[in-house]
């Protein structure tokens, strides 16, 4: 399948289907929707299968099978996302300030050169806003 046309999943979700697929066969299918497997919990997947619509269910079962085990994949992990914080308007040179670590270990806003591989990358967003300020954003980019 192309790479585009993949559905986005939870990297847990990824992982879990890798670990059920290497420890058991498809008469499982259930167990795993339910959200347990054995001694593997699977609740990545029972929250995906969860959300799918009821008439859309048994092409789910179709999909997790395709994925698990037959080695045609249906799903691709998100991209992890981090958050910054940065100005929110750019400075009369077009640059964005951003939150940076620097040489002391000191949080600071700067336009560094390199802000890239200083930036302060939060988790969550709600980390980053604990150091917003109105003149600033929190913006959310790849990591």
């Amino acid at each position: 399948m192309d790479q585009d046309k993949l559905e986005v999943v939870p990297q847990a979700m990824m992982d879990e289907m890798t670990e059920v697929g290497e420890e058991y066969v498809p008469t499982v299918l259930y167990e795993v929707i339910r959200g347990y497997c054995g001694l593997n919990e699977t609740p990545a997947i029972s929250e995906w299968y969860r959300r799918q619509p009821g008439i859309k269910r048994r092409d789910s079962q179709l999909k997790l099978i395709k994925h698990i085990w037959l080695n045609d994949p249906q799903f691709k992990a998100e991209k992890p996302k981090k958050w910054i914080v940065r100005t929110i308007e750019p400075d009369r040179n077009g640059d964005y300030w951003v939150l940076v670590q620097n040489d002391f270990r000191i949080i600071v806003l700067s336009a560094h050169w390199d802000w890239d591989a200083y930036t302060v990358k939060f988790d969550t967003k709600e980390e980053a806003l604990k150091y917003a300020t109105p003149q600033c954003e929190v913006v959310e980019v790849e990591e």
